[in-house]
């Protein structure tokens, strides 16, 4: 038994539906994506290997740190297209391990349980791992984490050649070990104007803290509703792409996807990660165990800070466009009976925009006539949740002092 009401309210409308429920509806996973992640590094290269949950598979991303000034991640990055056992990826690592070793071998870099994705900005490419993770529930049996730290590796291109060529004129080891400690030195001490941006731009990247509110499941899609989720005809491999608007690592993704997507290997590397809340709680009613969950989803589209953001972009998005789900489960045969409820707010569908402060005064920053920004987010609704759409207006219309009015007329 089966019934989805999603409502959207729009500072905010309200749309419901009823999903028939005799069509055979599962949550069991399509693809159980990878868990376990280790990241190796040699002088010419770094290794991602991954792993599903019981360690009894490998797959195996391999990045080129020689290749000088890469323009697109895959100019260096390279999926190995085969599907390794613990034997044979042990026998891999040892012969890259005895490879290299004039070079100071194979090392093993870091552990991880999860890709945030890949990022660049002016100098390199860096690999953002999800480090530690903490369950915060389940959904049908599918667990759901929160992420509690992240790691940032540089998959800066070696030195090489003109390293090579410096020291075989040195004549000791400790002369080259005193050599790259100079060089480190004076990079810091006389950075290019390009290190310097990048320095910055790392810096400011740092300031998101991921380790708050980011949540991901390996075999629960989250950007999608229960009634998506358990629809019959959404189990097909590959996977239907999750909803992209609720993926806040997309654009980190988005090359490495398609990098990996020739051999459809993409569902098991890429996992999207939502931002927004996640509780749960069990209570018992006449005897009968109740799973509640309230899940909230925050659009990466035209987000931003309270007052900050306001009113609508020329796509049709509104600021802080937030759907929040909540879903009833109670335990039986197979899945159990489920109910969900959705939800969407979003900033008022106009040009408006507001000061900090208390009480600030509401601005109409733009003219919009014809209401063309309006009508593409309402174009975006109906893509989304079906008609019809009952819009939910909060707007005070009676004040002594007119203010909100303004916005409401």
């Amino acid at each position: 038994i089966y019934k989805k009401t999603a409502t959207h309210i729009h500072r905010s409308s309200l749309h419901t539906q009823h999903f028939p429920t005799t069509k055979k509806m599962s949550l069991e996973p399509v693809v159980s994506k990878l868990e376990r992640f280790v990241l190796y590094k040699t002088q010419p290269h770094m290794y991602l290997v991954g792993s599903d949950k019981l360690q009894t598979q490998y797959r195996v991303i391999k990045m080129d740190r020689g290749v000088a000034d890469p323009k697109a991640l895959s100019d260096f990055c390279f999926e190995d297209p085969n599907i390794y056992g613990p034997n044979e990826l042990l026998d891999m690592l040892e012969m890259i391990n005895e490879g290299n070793k004039q070079t100071g071998g194979l090392v093993k870099v870091v552990i991880a349980c999860g890709i945030v994705g890949f990022i660049r900005f002016l100098d390199c490419f860096y690999l953002h791992l999800i480090t530690k993770r903490k369950r915060v529930g389940s959904i049908g049996g599918n667990l759901i984490y929160v992420i509690k730290a992240t790691e940032i590796f540089s998959l800066k291109t070696d030195p090489g050649p003109e390293r090579e060529k410096i020291l075989k004129k040195m004549p000791s080891e400790s002369t080259s070990t005193f050599y790259d400690l100079w060089s480190k030195v004076n990079k810091k001490l006389n950075p290019t104007p390009k290190e310097v941006a990048e320095a910055r731009y790392l810096s400011l990247f740092h300031v998101i803290d991921f380790t708050k509110y980011f949540f991901f499941s390996y075999t629960y899609d989250l950007t999608n509703s229960l009634q998506h989720n358990m629809t019959a005809s959404s189990k097909t491999f590959p996977p239907p792409p999750f909803k992209d608007i609720f993926a806040w690592n997309y654009y980190m993704t988005r090359e490495f996807e398609s990098l990996t997507d020739h051999n459809l290997h993409s569902s098991f590397w890429v996992q999207p990660i939502i931002h927004g809340a996640f509780l749960q709680r069990k209570c018992s009613i006449f005897g009968t165990l109740l799973t509640v969950t309230v899940l909230a989803r925050r659009s990466r589209r035209f987000a931003g800070t309270r007052y900050l953001k306001r009113g609508v972009s020329d796509t049709g998005a509104v600021a802080n466009d937030v759907e929040t789900e909540q879903i009833a489960h109670i335990a039986g045969i197979n899945e159990g009976i489920f109910s969900s409820f959705v939800q969407m707010r979003g900033s008022i569908p106009t040009y408006w925009a507001q000061e900090s402060g208390i009480k600030p005064p509401i601005l109409l920053s733009r003219v919009d006539s014809d209401y063309k920004a309006t009508q593409s987010h309402f174009a975006d609704l109906l893509s989304r949740y079906k008609s019809p759409l009952l819009v939910l207006d909060l707007v005070k219309l009676s004040e002594k002092k007119k203010r909100e009015a303004i916005v409401g007329t």
